[in-house]
């Protein structure tokens, strides 16, 4: 880890830190809690990396989300490096709600929800990257549901998630085709084992049915 990497990451928390602020209107403290809960997901996929081998960067914060580099070399790493994120910050929300308290709460909540909303079967989403060791058709089902929510935020007059799901089609889009030729070019990389690809489901399918239930038994909604 060089101090540039850890320069970028603090400096860029920072930043997006006191942007929040101001959008909350000067209060520090759900900001500051926002920006906890994003830092936890994202050091999920950084220590993930990281111990599987492959190179990674410290986390950059870019107000509306944040990413870490890294460079998976096969499907299983790509798949452990994706689901560390929400496992360790659904771990977190969970700890949070345990711990009780009205502010931890509210950050299990928002962990919850942040968390829940990353396993969306679609790319740049954890769950888009996921799946891709599943089923590589099931981003179409995400881009259905994430169709559907843009409508409904519009429908209440919401227009900055919409807007977020229009700019990011065509990211999506060409991430997918890059996807499908690479798979034409060398099928065998994509070829998982039946086992491996129960094991995968199981773990997705079974945090997203998780947290959703969690998210409804708490009156919690991402809409």
């Amino acid at each position: 880890m060089g101090r540039n990497q850890l320069f970028t990451s603090v400096a860029s928390f920072a930043g997006s830190l006191a942007i929040w602020t101001l959008m909350f209107g000067g209060n520090l403290v759900p900001a500051l809690v926002l920006m906890v809960v994003l830092l936890i997901h994202e050091m999920g996929h950084y220590i993930a990396a990281r111990l599987v081998g492959a190179e990674a960067e410290l986390p950059v914060f870019m107000v509306f989300g944040a990413f870490v580099r890294h460079e998976p070399s096969t499907l299983r790493n790509n798949f452990i490096i994706s689901a560390a994120g929400p496992l360790v910050g659904a771990a977190a929300a969970f700890a949070m709600l345990f711990l009780g308290g009205p502010l931890l709460v509210k950050a299990a909540a928002l962990g919850l929800i942040l968390n829940l909303f990353q396993l969306i079967p679609v790319p740049p989403f954890d769950g888009g990257h996921m799946t891709l060791a599943i089923d590589r058709r099931l981003w179409k089902v995400g881009a259905v549901f994430v169709t559907a929510y843009a409508a409904v935020c519009l429908m209440r007059g919401d227009f900055l998630p919409a807007l977020f799901v229009f700019m990011m089609w065509n990211q999506t889009k060409a991430y997918m085709d890059s996807v499908e030729a690479q798979a034409e070019m060398n099928p065998s990389a994509f070829q998982v084992p039946p086992l491996e690809k129960a094991i995968y489901s199981l773990v997705y399918f079974g945090l997203t049915g998780g947290l959703m239930f969690v998210c409804w038994s708490l009156g919690i909604s991402i809409l």
